[in-house]
């Protein structure tokens, strides 16, 4: 099975830019996390796991997939949507976890 494992882009609600930074992210840094890589251990072998942070290199909706998780803070719902609606368009199960669905 080929899963992928993708962290949306983050997006800040002040999108006021100084020197093409957002506020928030020059105070605390990028948003790095390290659910997916866990994930990715934590997965049987036989299965391909590939990981794409969107806030370093472009998601390709075409790859060929047989399931999609997506990590997904508040900050990032939208865009963790657009994600899981784009490739649910094409058949392809996609698992929705992190702090937002986990609230909801």
């Amino acid at each position: 099975m080929n899963i992928l494992l993708v962290f949306p882009k983050v997006t800040y609600a002040h999108a006021q830019r100084k020197k093409n930074k957002e506020p928030l992210n020059t105070l605390m840094g990028e948003a790095l996390s390290l659910t997916l890589p866990q994930i990715a251990a934590a997965t049987q072998q036989k299965h391909n796991v590939t990981i794409i942070d969107e806030n370093y290199e472009p998601l390709n909706f075409k790859v060929d997939i047989d399931l999609v998780g997506i990590t997904c803070l508040t900050m990032s719902a939208v865009r963790a949507y657009e994600i899981a609606d784009t490739f649910r368009k094409r058949g392809i199960t996609v698992v929705l976890g992190g702090n937002h669905p986990t609230a909801l």
